[in-house]
């Protein structure tokens, strides 16, 4: 299988200088070099060939791009019980890009779990006791209100989301 090392080695041969600009491949050199098949070589590794020339600053920026890919292509990423990262079905042309940018991509994966976790914990974790009454006894309107069950219950009002009981 090719690697995108040798799709650069080519280039370089052509006269061709690819770089990288943002999640793009830029080129220059003479046209008639740059042929239909050296073009869809450069898609078929695109993501490879971006982390190979993006400047050393842009890690997360490749990481973000690399990540936007293998969603694009339904691969998936995620992370171990102990925080390393785990793939599932990455194709051979961009794991190799993967690999060299594990460290990134773990850490962009990390900190898009802990928000994901702390949006999920405010959703539906209630907060402190009622404070007219003291209980913990607190139920959750559809638009993500809470209430006592005590001072404030569920009713048949259609605005508390809920039609059930009377207690």
């Amino acid at each position: 299988m090719e690697a995108a090392s040798d799709i650069l080695r080519d280039c370089a041969a052509a006269s061709i200088v690819l770089r990288a600009e943002g999640n793009d491949l830029a080129f220059d050199g003479p046209r008639s070099a740059v042929t239909p098949d050296l073009v869809d070589r450069m898609k078929a590794h695109k993501p490879e060939l971006l982390a190979m020339l993006q400047p050393e600053g842009d890690e997360t920026q490749v990481a973000d791009g690399l990540l936007n890919e293998l969603a694009r292509r339904g691969c998936l990423l995620g992370l171990d019980e102990a925080g390393g990262l785990v793939m599932d079905d990455v194709p051979l042309d961009i794991s190799g890009a993967v690999t060299a940018h594990e460290v990134e991509l773990t850490r962009i994966l990390r900190i898009e779990a802990a928000s994901m976790a702390e949006a999920i914990a405010a959703m539906i974790d209630p907060p402190d006791p009622c404070q007219e009454c003291g209980t913990l006894e607190l139920w959750q309107t559809l638009a993500g209100n809470w209430r006592c069950l005590r001072c404030d219950p569920p009713s048949r009002n259609p605005e508390h989301g809920i039609s059930v009981v009377d207690l």
